[in-house]
């Protein structure tokens, strides 16, 4: 009965969605909140801490990365942009709070994401 519930409340394939995006913004945006705002962010704490020198950190992510991609997962296109582009999409936090920018109330909200040169990229699996 719960599944019948669940099933129901799902839009179905012939709905209107506005809240979709395709598949390269998708991953972006994923990349952006999953790595970038978050796990970069830990990073960066324990380097500034002298914890953990952040090469190190970062190399240790690389080849989690590579490791689940080598895994062969049905869609490595997240994995790829992750690993092989130059640069990443990062949103413009700083720059809003500084501006007072209420990104939901932009006609684009997108117009606040930058690039920025990928810490991952460089690196070498082997650490070479």
């Amino acid at each position: 009965m719960a599944r019948t519930i669940l099933a129901d409340a799902l839009p179905n394939d012939t709905e209107e969605q506005e809240h979709h995006v395709d598949a390269v913004l998708g991953n972006r945006l994923f990349t952006y909140y999953l790595i970038i705002n978050s796990t970069f962010g830990v990073i960066s704490a324990l380097g500034a801490g002298n914890i953990i020198p952040e090469e190190e950190l970062l190399l240790s992510l690389r080849r989690f990365l590579e490791q689940l991609r080598q895994a062969q997962p049905k869609d490595t296109s997240c994995l790829d942009y992750m690993l092989d582009s130059r640069e990443l999409w990062s949103k413009g936090n700083f720059y809003c709070a500084y501006g007072t920018i209420n990104e939901n109330t932009l006609d684009d909200p997108m117009d606040v994401y930058h690039t920025m040169p990928n810490p991952l990229y460089d690196l070498k699996a082997s650490g070479d």
